[in-house]
């Protein structure tokens, strides 16, 4: 929303916008942004400084910080750009989500005074359009594609023989960090009772690393040929992807914002961090959250751990929330 904000606003600007390289397919033929550029998903400052440099070379007009994370700040500085807006300052190595930011710039008024804490994450890229005046009627994130870029995706998955038989739901057991992941042993027993019970294809995705847990969690539920394993997709073709599903259901992580800015209905289980700071927008996702005195958590460590927040949403809980919005995928379908 933001990007379309700006787009709206700078109508004869050429905008770039840099993202980092795996991100990059999803905004290919976007029309709100002129040339995406992928920044190195590595944490080393050469990679930085190398980007830093193709920014001076550039002489940009204006340089935007539209999340709070220290890298945003650092090639917003480094980009020598006459004007800047955004998050500017480096603040503690905190989750950007935990920390008060401030909105300032360089070289412009700001028209109002804009902070983010604790908000939802689409939120602190919306500030930056706030604090410069310029409106924004959309809220939630949402992507679309050509014809073209869906049948390429398509065409991608078919000669891999991944693409899953209509009518099917994505289930993501992953988060990057175990204490965000619901137990694979839940993950495990709710497949089950989805395709005992209601007869519908699983398809499980995750990265290339995580091939091998997708394969194990495949294994204890006995049940491979209702099964499709999708490990190391790109995004844009996971995003086609999860547009044709009827539903997806997994831990806080990026798969979920991706599922519901492409519309699909999202089940998302929650622990760390509350949905309504780290969860998509759209109102058609359910949350299933459990608040304990610890969240939201730093997520360096658990204190917590024979206990997680997490492990307290239970099957039963999921699996009526599973077929209370299949039903209604199917209704809206059917309409």
């Amino acid at each position: 929303p933001a990007l379309r904000a700006l787009r709206a606003h700078f109508s004869h600007a050429e905008i770039w916008f840099l993202v980092r390289s795996a991100f990059v397919p999803l905004f290919k033929g976007a029309d709100f942004v002129d040339r995406v550029v992928g920044l190195s998903d590595s944490a080393r400052i050469i990679p930085l400084l190398r980007m830093a440099a193709r920014m001076r070379k550039e002489r940009f007009d204006l340089l935007c910080s539209l999340s709070p994370i220290r890298r945003n700040t650092l090639l917003t500085l480094l980009g020598s750009s006459r004007y800047a807006v955004g998050y500017l300052s480096l603040g503690k190595k905190i989750p950007n989500f935990l920390k008060e930011s401030r909105v300032s710039s360089i070289g412009i008024n700001l028209v109002s005074q804009e902070k983010y804490a604790q908000e939802n994450i689409a939120e602190s890229a919306l500030k930056v359009c706030y604090a410069l005046g310029i409106p924004c009627s959309e809220r939630a994130p949402h992507l679309e594609f050509s014809e073209k870029s869906v049948r390429i995706a398509e065409e991608a998955l078919a000669s891999r023989e991944a693409a899953p038989p209509i009518p099917f739901i994505v289930v993501h057991p992953f988060a990057g960090w175990r204490y965000r992941e619901w137990p694979y042993a839940n993950t495990v027993e709710l497949i089950k009772r989805i395709l005992s019970d209601l007869a519908i294809h699983v398809t499980l995705i995750g990265s290339r690393e995580e091939e091998d847990k997708l394969r194990w969690i495949t294994k204890q539920i006995g049940n491979s040929d209702d099964i499709t394993i999708l490990a190391g997709e790109d995004f844009a073709t996971l995003a086609v992807l999860l547009s044709k599903s009827l539903l997806f259901i997994g831990s806080d992580s990026g798969p979920i914002h991706l599922a519901s800015a492409v519309g699909t209905p999202c089940i998302g289980l929650f622990g760390p961090a509350p949905p309504a700071i780290t969860g998509p927008t759209r109102t058609k996702n359910r949350f299933l959250y459990h608040r304990v005195e610890c969240s939201p958590c730093k997520q360096s460590y658990c204190i917590r751990p024979q206990n997680s927040c997490l492990s307290l949403i239970t099957v039963d809980e999921v699996y009526a929330h599973v077929k209370e919005a299949l039903s209604e995928a199917v209704a809206s379908t059917l309409v």
